[in-house]
């Protein structure tokens, strides 16, 4: 763990360009209450990619290239909890020749008792340790809270884990596979959970029901395969689903259920995806101006067979690492002896997928009662006044995490500072809880505070130092506040994937999308000449894409993809449907789902959830959402929202889309 800590900081600290004419700070920034050191202070030059971050004693280094930054430019520092500071390079230099002590001013008192309560303790052992097992094995990822609390953290890989937490207290254990279980704390403890024999039972049943329901095969790198063994998503159409009104490859596509939303599939054909037609191999650099309609008749189709770049690159090596789209002619079939004129073919599209449901849209729904009370203020006082009654009943955890994330966004019409402070209360009541941190996170980007929610994301990393997440979390938010050296040095340490104790297998198509964004606008910023050819493709773009992340890896919940034909495709986040999946989010520490929308899909689209998260809690489960338009082109938009998954008690639409 020390080794990724030293990483992540060094990672921080890193100077943007070669250190020339240098001028070093030394300095410490200090609690202005009760004079103790802060950490993770992020202080940056503002329009510049220079900054820093303070360690656990409150100390900071600050490199600055006197030719670059002038005694006018604004220095800013930012800390979770705390009043942020701004003032002028001069200013910053006449303070540094009198003291080279800088002070925040907490936005309460809770935020410098926690300051003086982790200073204290520093890295000392409290509470009850222990090792949690199933069937004699340790387990990983495993979450052990304290009852009635915020109180909340994850065994590591050899099932160990420490908590605050008294002798006596009540504990909470579960993991993804095992049965809930709650145990009375000791000093030292075993924790044996069990295999929830249910769910395995079920997903047997499941895959026995299957077999049995439909003996279809489809085509795949490795030839024919019964659909229902396939250990990743595909589609395949055939003959008899092609529409006698298809002229072209593309109108033939259409039918495909997961055209136009694509993970890990995708039809869009500028994405470098390699053709095989007849087990013939075509890159992209081999398909003429006519594209696959001039290698091969639509009228001569057998079948056409899409599957992931994870699976195409094994079989046809880079020329597959996009996707591979395999098409069958009735010629060559026939000559195979799979194909006889008139006789149809079993196929893997799902069959009844014609969407026909009318639902609410997610801003439609009931607001809760203390949103219903603040909106009966009618000015920002009389909602502050509000608002402080109900305050005491969410620390006593009358209400929960949600309370002050829907306050937040009811304070953005009256006053965005104050929207802010009231989603950072989080962190007064959970200062240590990595879902409720994660809630913080998505609330302070959604609002535009992205200081703010770059300080939240650190603190999740120093919590969760081998978590994947972590590092694409950092790299991300970085790529957002200017920050583009630190976040190019992260995104190449996750495509890398060599990082001891930390696998990125798992994100790394997110990553490698995100660094050709970042190259494709930011080129300019970074030194990529270090880079393999194949990431620096100056046309990369996407028209749409879509990035769903959630704060707890035992979320449950369906995304359906609705297309302009009312067509849709269902991604499900199950341990029934997605238990493999699941268990390899639990293992690496990753909580994130890209999809692109396919450019020859136009229309109307719509984006339904439904939540499976089960009862409402002081820290529930939530959902963010990015859509990004012309993605990695210098017109880029996006948007972010976030989705209570714990209060959601029926499916719903969260977007309509024009495409």
């Amino acid at each position: 763990m020390k080794t990724v800590l030293s990483f992540l900081l060094a990672i921080l600290t890193l100077p943007a360009v070669a250190q020339m004419n240098v001028v070093t700070i030394d300095a410490y920034v200090l609690d202005g209450s009760t004079q103790r050191p802060i950490e993770f202070v992020n202080i940056n030059v503002l329009d510049r990619d220079l900054g820093t971050v303070t360690t656990a004693d409150g100390k900071f280094r600050l490199e600055i290239i006197e030719d670059q930054v002038g005694p006018q430019d604004q220095i800013k520092l930012v800390a979770l909890g705390y009043a942020p500071k701004t003032m002028s390079m001069e200013r910053l230099y006449n303070l540094m020749e009198k003291n080279n002590v800088l002070y925040l001013n907490p936005y309460n008192e809770v935020i410098s008792q926690e300051t003086i309560k982790a200073t204290n303790q520093g890295s000392r052992a409290k509470g009850v340790a222990g090792v949690v097992l199933a069937e004699g094995v340790p387990v990983q990822g495993a979450t052990i809270r304290v009852k009635g609390s915020y109180k909340q953290v994850k065994t590591d890989a050899d099932g160990k884990f420490q908590i605050d937490a008294l002798s006596g207290d009540v504990l909470q254990v579960d993991y993804l596979t095992t049965l809930p279980k709650e145990v009375s704390a000791q000093s030292s403890m075993n924790i044996d959970l069990t295999v929830d024999g249910q769910l395995l039972e079920q997903v047997t049943l499941k895959s026995e029901k299957r077999e049995f329901l439909s003996d279809r095969n489809i085509e795949t790198a490795y030839g024919k395969k019964k659909f229902d063994r396939l250990g990743y998503r595909a589609a395949q159409i055939t003959a008899d689903e092609i529409s006698e009104g298809a002229l072209t490859f593309e109108q033939a596509l259409l039918r495909l259920p997961t055209v136009g939303v694509v993970n890990p599939t995708s039809i869009n054909l500028s994405n470098g995806r390699a053709i095989v037609i007849d087990d013939m191999v075509y890159g992209p650099d081999q398909i003429g101006p006519l594209g696959v309609n001039g290698l091969v008749d639509i009228n001569n189709v057998y079948s056409i067979t899409v599957i992931p770049g994870i699976v195409g690159s094994v079989r046809y090596g880079t020329l597959g690492r996009n996707g591979v789209i395999i098409i069958r002619t009735k010629t060559y079939a026939s000559a195979q002896g799979d194909y006889k004129p008139g006789e149809k073919e079993e196929t893997a599209l799902v069959t009844g997928n014609n969407y026909n449901q009318s639902l609410v849209m997610l801003e439609d729904l009931p607001v809760s009662d203390y949103v219903a009370r603040l909106r009966q203020a009618n000015s920002f006082e009389a909602a502050k006044s509000i608002y402080n009654q109900q305050r005491s009943l969410a620390s006593g955890s009358a209400y929960g995490i949600d309370f002050f994330v829907e306050a937040s966004e009811y304070f953005e019409k009256w006053n965005m500072e104050y929207a802010a402070q009231v989603a950072q209360e989080i962190l007064n009541i959970a200062p240590k809880n990595d879902k409720a941190l994660k809630t913080l996170a998505y609330r302070l980007e959604d609002m535009g505070d992205l200081e703010g929610a770059k300080a939240a994301y650190q603190r999740l990393a120093l919590l969760n130092p081998n978590d994947a997440q972590s590092f694409r979390d950092l790299a991300y938010i970085y790529k957002e506040t200017g920050e583009y050296t630190k976040s190019f040095a992260l995104y190449k340490r996750i495509l890398a994937n060599q990082t001891p104790g930390v696998d990125f297998s798992g994100i790394q198509g997110v990553a490698e999308a995100e660094l050709r964004e970042l190259l494709a606008n930011h080129k300019d910023k970074v030194y990529y000449k270090d880079l393999p050819n194949n990431l620096l493709q100056t046309d990369y773009k996407r028209d749409m894409r879509i990035v769903f992340e959630w704060n707890d890896p035992a979320a449950e919940f369906d995304i359906q993809f609705v297309d302009p034909s009312k067509k849709y495709f269902t991604y499900k986040h199950t341990r029934f449907d997605n238990l493999e999946q699941m268990e390899d989010e639990y293992t690496k520490g990753y909580s994130i789902e890209q999809f692109e929308i396919d450019d020859s899909v136009r229309g109307n689209w719509l984006i339904n959830v439904e939540s499976l998260a089960g009862e409402a809690s002081i820290n529930p489960v939530y959902l963010k959402y990015t859509i990004y338009t012309n993605y990695g082109k210098s017109n880029q938009t996006q948007e972010t929202g976030m989705v209570n998954l714990s209060d959601l008690n029926q499916k719903v639409t969260i977007k309509q889309l024009r495409y």
